[in-house]
């Protein structure tokens, strides 16, 4: 039988977030023009509340456009914004018991990069493969487990956090709590893919909540008509959200 990998130390832990944070020097972009294509009047509102504000949420079904909204206007302003120094991509991962994240060969961003592609992939419709892999070797993109946050402060920095919507309470506060000083955290979800098994409110549902009277906090929601893949997607979310109303 194969030998279990040795789960890291806190002290290796650490060593790693030490060495994600090091100063980067932000010049890759600076000859690259970067517009955002929007489909829709909500993509533009989802895009002007991460201009203005510090922390945003955004609920949407599938094929809404908020990953690409919030990989390209945190690009944008990456570029522009001198005092934000890197992106990091953070989603929340579901795995098998006894396949976590420490366990798993590889490096940090070969054991995550299975669960980034949606974020990868977003990237690179904005700036094209060869310019994201140069932002990713050189620091400015980080990817970052959740279970990593734990006593860092993520300064200048923009934070994207995605499939949020079966994260508790406690983890929402974990996350929040980790926005340094001259950042920006945008985090995303979608309720229609909510664990039913969560005991109590969901830590997605409770922020909307808590936090929708709060000016300094944008708050944004798609519905299933704003999708803009293919007419067969919305159709089928609205079948099937009307037979999980019924049954």
């Amino acid at each position: 039988m194969a030998s279990r990998r040795k789960r890291k130390t806190e002290e290796e832990e650490n060593e790693i977030i030490d060495s994600m944070m090091e100063p980067v020097l932000n010049d890759i972009l600076k000859n690259k023009k970067i517009e955002l294509k929007f489909k829709n009047q909500k993509q533009k509102l989802l895009a002007d509340l991460i201009e203005q504000k510090e922390i945003i949420f955004s609920a949407g079904p599938a094929g809404c456009g908020k990953t690409y909204v919030a990989c390209a206007e945190a690009l944008k302003i990456f570029k522009a914004d001198p005092k934000f120094k890197r992106i990091y991509i953070i989603k929340s991962v579901t795995t098998i018991e006894g396949e976590e994240i420490g366990y798993l060969k590889g490096t940090l961003e070969e054991k995550m990069e299975p669960f980034m592609f949606s974020f990868i992939n977003n990237f690179e419709k904005v700036v094209g493969p060869i310019l994201l892999k140069e932002l990713r070797e050189r620091g400015c993109i980080q990817v970052m487990p959740i279970a990593y946050l734990r006593g860092v402060n993520l300064d200048n920095a923009i934070i994207i956090i995605d499939e949020i919507q079966n994260l508790t309470k406690k983890h929402i506060k974990t996350i929040l709590t980790r926005l340094g000083s001259d950042s920006k955290m945008i985090l995303m979800g979608d309720m229609d893919q909510m664990d039913k098994t969560i005991k109590g409110e969901p830590g997605f549902t409770w922020s909307l909540r808590i936090f929708k009277e709060n000016p300094r906090i944008g708050i944004h929601e798609f519905t299933i008509e704003d999708s803009v893949r293919n007419p067969l997607v919305t159709e089928m979310l609205s079948i099937m959200k009307a037979d999980e109303e019924t049954n």
